[in-house]
């Protein structure tokens, strides 16, 4: 007589799961509470917060300064479909990693980090033209005679003493449809820089001179050729990461829902998170 055996049915593997894995970390956090290659997945039945108070889906340290004590970072959500992150943190923005050679749309007042050190903010964008700024109303520019420039480009200053030149005919004197405000976060003796720019010119930033914003890094996080912001008339203005070693990555605006994609990366403090989804 043939023995009767149950067939034993195997659980279904849970569809649209997301799983965060840790890539990157500091050495110097000490209180953490999470190693490198760590991974959790996410509940999609409750808010899974990143952040340093206890009951975190992964705890920060405390002692990441770059974090300048804030406690809840970023919150994540499953709903009607989609995993949603909202920055939830008044002062330190959660960043995302743009993916290589991909475009970003630009819009109002977006904050884009290059690297470590070095910050683009959008304060304009428009397809209007208007007429071009006097110079009087440029900031002044504050590094020394004995300084060399750090950022250079049609319209950015280079001395203490220098005016803004007139632009290049092809701008035809009026006002540019993207104004770029520009600093470095760690060196501040280097000045804030405003940049003026018009449809049909691709500009380049990166260490080497030949790009139209050339940002000589002293920290050398950028790449000679890192990020590339263009215009399309499909789709308007957009940055591109050119495949640098240390990123491009845009701010999320706090309580803006942004959908998390497959390989996406989730920035906070010195903590990087690679997003993998089922």
């Amino acid at each position: 007589m043939e023995d009767e055996h149950e067939e034993v049915e195997e659980p279904e593997e849970e569809e649209d799961t997301l799983t965060l894995e840790v890539i990157e970390t500091s050495e110097y956090q000490k209180t953490c509470t999470f190693k490198k290659g760590e991974r959790k997945t996410l509940s999609k039945s409750s808010e899974n917060i990143i952040g340093t108070l206890e009951g975190s889906i992964f705890q920060l340290g405390k002692d990441d300064l770059t974090l300048s004590g804030a406690t809840n970072m970023c919150s994540i959500t499953y709903d009607d479909g989609e995993w949603i992150i909202k920055c939830i943190s008044d002062t330190v923005p959660t960043r995302m990693r743009l993916k290589p050679n991909t475009n970003y749309l630009l819009n109002q007042n977006d904050i884009i980090m290059l690297g470590f050190n070095t910050q683009l903010k959008i304060e304009h964008i428009s397809s209007e033209l208007a007429e071009f700024p006097d110079q009087d109303e440029q900031e002044e520019n504050e590094i020394s005679e004995t300084q060399e420039p750090f950022f250079t480009n049609y319209y950015s200053f280079i001395k203490s003493e220098s005016e803004l030149p007139d632009p290049p005919s092809q701008y035809n004197q009026q006002y540019p449809e993207l104004k770029i405000h520009i600093s470095s976060t760690k060196d501040k003796t280097h000045v804030f820089q405003n940049m003026y720019w018009n449809k049909g010119n691709k500009i380049r930033i990166g260490r080497k001179r030949e790009n139209e914003i050339w940002i000589r890094s002293k920290y050398g996080d950028l790449n000679l050729h890192h990020a590339l912001i263009d215009y399309s008339d499909e789709t308007g203005w957009f940055i591109k990461d050119l495949g640098s070693l240390n990123g491009t990555f845009f701010m999320l605006k706090q309580w803006n829902a942004f959908e998390l994609q497959n390989h996406d990366f989730i920035s906070c403090g010195q903590t990087t998170f690679k997003v993998i989804k089922n």
